[in-house]
């Protein structure tokens, strides 16, 4: 799995309505959803939902080095990945911990 500038706790709601964010953006500051959170799924101070930090995804490590298989591993952004969904919460599409 590749890491992007996306939180993996958005990814759901994304493949599930590409305009989920700015259908939760009803403030003045159309720049944050809400809850407090940008497009990306970042607050102002670079957490997610899941508590973490942007930069923190990027880490990860070879498996299988040397080899024809040998890949990057994001362990971190792969196991938020599996851990969050998009759910209904008070009528609206957001994302939700499973």
């Amino acid at each position: 799995m590749s890491v992007g500038k996306y939180s993996p706790t958005v990814s759901d709601c994304y493949s599930k309505d590409q305009d989920w964010f700015r259908k939760n953006t009803t403030g003045e500051d159309s720049w944050y959803d809400d809850d407090g959170f940008d497009s990306y799924g970042y607050d102002r101070d670079d957490k997610d939902r899941a508590g973490i930090y942007e930069n923190d995804y990027i880490v990860g490590e070879w498996i299988n080095e040397g080899t024809e298989s040998e890949e990057y591993v994001h362990e971190l952004y792969s196991r938020v990945y599996r851990e969050w969904t998009c759910g209904i919460v008070n009528g609206r599409l957001v994302p939700v911990r499973q």
